[in-house]
């Protein structure tokens, strides 16, 4: 009896530790895909897109995704849902570095001739998601319901698919969208080093 009480417990403590060992490395496993954010500054001057690497190594193959979306009415007329759709990819983003897209610096592409600014539109950004190589060389996929990991990269940059849809009764004009071919970088603020960088 005394054996079996024994052989018991020993296996619920082998579980539990082996459990624990499970989380801890999937700690480690996150622990700089969760230091990579992103954030919409909206104030009374130019709206701002900001991507930020707060780990103390750099992440690369980044793909961005947001939009910018207004609802204009006219009188006897149907109101219109306009987007402008923006895919940003960056080679890599150095460590402790936040990146910043300038809605000054934005244009849409209309169906013909050449690309305009964005200053006919005052509606709001949303961010999609973003996309990511660690230092570890997986990749993840953040966006508003948290951050996963990708089990490769086309599954991290195709992870959204699905347009936005809009608003019923509305009338729906979209264009793609660009920004200047490299965004403002600085040090970011909330960055805590604490392994070597590249290692």
């Amino acid at each position: 009896m005394f054996t079996g009480v024994a052989t018991y417990y020993g296996a619920r403590v082998a579980e539990e530790q082996l459990q624990q060992s499970r989380e801890e490395a999937e700690r480690s496993m996150r622990s700089q895909a969760a230091q990579v954010a992103y954030w919409v500054e909206e104030t009374q001057g130019p709206t701002r897109i900001h991507f930020a690497n707060q780990s103390p190594n750099p992440i690369s193959e980044v793909l961005l995704e947001f939009y910018l979306a207004e609802i204009r009415t006219e009188a006897g007329k149907r109101p219109i849902y306009e987007r402008v759709n923006f895919f940003v990819t960056l080679e890599s983003v150095a460590p402790c570095a936040e990146v910043t897209f300038d809605a000054r610096d934005m244009k849409r592409h209309p169906d013909s001739g050449m690309p305009v600014k964005l200053a006919h539109l005052d509606g709001s950004f949303t961010v999609r998601y973003a996309a990511f190589k660690d230092r570890e060389g997986s990749y993840w996929v953040r966006d508003d319901t948290g951050l996963a990991r990708a089990k490769s990269k086309s599954e991290a940059f195709l992870a959204n698919l699905v347009r936005p849809t809009a608003p019923a009764g509305t009338v729906t004009r979209e264009w793609s969208g660009s920004v200047k071919s490299r965004p403002t970088e600085k040090p970011a603020r909330a960055c805590e080093a604490t392994t070597t960088p590249g290692l």
